[in-house]
């Protein structure tokens, strides 16, 4: 039975699977995507489609991002600093929990994270290809 990726050509993200065409059509594709078709025997075809991208070269493994963090603790005084470097550009930031940040697209590399509010900062990275999401935690106190 054949195996196909679910491909946004524009960022080369494989966004999901299907192993039948012919069943899955009713199913429909997202918006401009496209099918790429894999040998099941192939080691890639049994990764997680987030582990994967693709270019023209074909299908690849995701890679971790060069991405370092100062501090994964910081005083809740709107003063002290977490840094965060090394951020591919386009990569979409989230901050969640004690403090809600709307999803931002970084394209200078680095975040300064500071905060008032005491709890913990749940922090994710869509990076874009050939990266991986890259997430962590700093707690305010």
């Amino acid at each position: 039975m054949p195996l196909y990726f679910v491909v946004q050509p524009a960022t080369g993200a494989v966004v999901g699977r299907r192993f039948n065409t012919a069943t899955d059509a009713p199913l429909g594709l997202p918006p401009g995507a496209a099918l790429i078709e894999i040998d099941e025997g192939d080691p890639l075809a049994s990764l997680h489609p987030s582990a994967l991208y693709v270019n023209e070269a074909g299908a690849h493994v995701r890679e971790d991002p060069p991405i370092t963090l100062s501090a994964t603790g910081i005083a809740a005084d709107g003063v002290a600093e977490a840094v965060i470097s090394g951020i591919p550009a386009g990569s979409v930031l989230t901050i969640t929990g004690a403090t809600e940040v709307d999803p931002a697209t970084i394209d200078d590399g680095e975040v300064v994270l500071t905060s008032t509010a005491v709890g913990r900062l749940n922090v994710r990275l869509d990076c874009p290809a050939p990266y991986l999401r890259w997430e962590a935690a700093v707690d305010a106190t």
